[in-house]
C-alpha cells in the first residue's frame, strides 16, 4: 500500500503563522533599537562633557531646588534696642544684613572703647562753656579726632555724624536733636560766604552733616568703619547752617 501523502492544507496553514511570528519579533526588535538609540542620543553628549558640566546637567532642577531651600537665621532679639536709631543718619541700615553688620561693628567698638565722663544730658544741665563761641566749637570738636564711627554713637567712645554735633554743642548748653534733618531746621541756613568754622555743613539730601572747619574742610564722623577726622568737603551738594546761642 502506498504511503499516504501529507495534508497540503495543514502545511500551508503553518507557514503564514511562522511568518507572522517572525514579523512580530522584527517589529519588537526595531522598537527596542529605536528606544536605545533615543536614550543614547541624550546620554552620549552628557558623557562627552567635562565632569563639572555633566554634574550641572545631571543635577538640573534638583540643584536649584536645594539652593532654594537654604535659609538664613537672624537673631532679631539683639536688634530690638537699636531699632529706633537706624534712621538717624544716611548710613542707616537698608536691609537686615546691614543691621546685623552694623550691630557687630557697634559691639566691637564698645568692647574696645570706654567712656565714663559727662553725657550730653550732663552738659546740658551744666554747660562747660558759658556762651557759644564758634571758634571754640571747632576746638572742642577737634579733640575727638580718631573716635570711631558707630551708628547712634553720642559720646567720645563712639560717634555718628549728628551725634558728634549734638555732644559738642551740648557743652555750650545748646540742645540739638540727634538727627540730621532736625538739626538742619534747628538752625538757620546761611550763604557760604558767611560760613565760619563752627557752623554746620549739611548735605542737601539731609543724609549727613558735620562741623565746618574753614577753607572748604569739614570735621565729621564719616561712616561705618571710619573715624572722626577733618577732610575736604567732597563733591556733594551741601549748604551751611548756623546754630545761634
Amino acid at each position: 500500500m502506498a504511503a499516504r501523502p501529507s495534508s497540503p492544507t495543514r502545511a500551508a496553514a503553518g507557514r503564514p503563522g511562522a511568518a507572522r511570528s517572525v514579523g512580530t519579533a522584527v517589529k519588537k526588535l526595531s522598537i527596542v533599537t529605536a528606544i536605545v538609540g533615543f536614550a543614547a542620543s541624550g546620554v552620549l553628549p552628557l558623557l562627552a562633557t567635562t565632569g563639572d558640566e555633566a554634574q550641572a546637567v545631571a543635577a538640573g532642577a534638583t540643584a536649584r531646588s536645594s539652593l532654594g531651600s537654604q535659609t538664613l537665621s537672624v537673631d532679631t532679639a539683639s536688634l530690638t534696642d537699636e531699632s529706633d536709631e537706624t534712621a538717624r543718619d544716611a548710613y542707616s541700615a537698608t536691609s537686615m544684613v546691614d543691621v546685623v553688620t552694623q550691630n557687630l561693628q557697634n559691639r566691637k567698638a564698645a568692647a574696645n572703647t570706654t567712656y565714663e565722663g559727662p553725657t550730653t544730658a550732663d552738659y546740658l544741665a551744666n554747660p562747660l562753656y558759658p556762651e557759644l563761641d564758634r571758634d571754640q566749637v571747632l576746638a572742642v570738636a577737634l579733640q575727638y579726632i580718631g573716635t570711631p564711627y558707630v551708628h547712634g554713637g553720642e559720646d567720645p567712645s563712639k560717634f555718628d555724624c549728628s551725634g558728634l554735633i549734638t555732644f559738642v554743642y551740648a557743652q555750650f548748653g545748646i540742645e540739638l536733636t540727634h538727627y540730621v534733618p532736625t538739626q538742619n531746621t534747628e538752625g538757620r541756613t546761611i550763604p557760604e560766604s558767611e560760613a565760619v568754622p563752627g557752623d554746620l555743613v549739611v548735605f542737601d539730601n539731609l543724609a549727613h552733616d558735620g562741623i565746618y572747619a574753614g577753607n572748604g574742610m569739614i570735621l565729621d564722623a564719616p561712616k561705618p568703619g571710619g573715624f572722626v577726622d577733618v577732610r575736604p568737603i567732597w563733591n556733594q551738594a551741601h549748604h551751611f547752617v548756623r546754630i545761634d546761642g
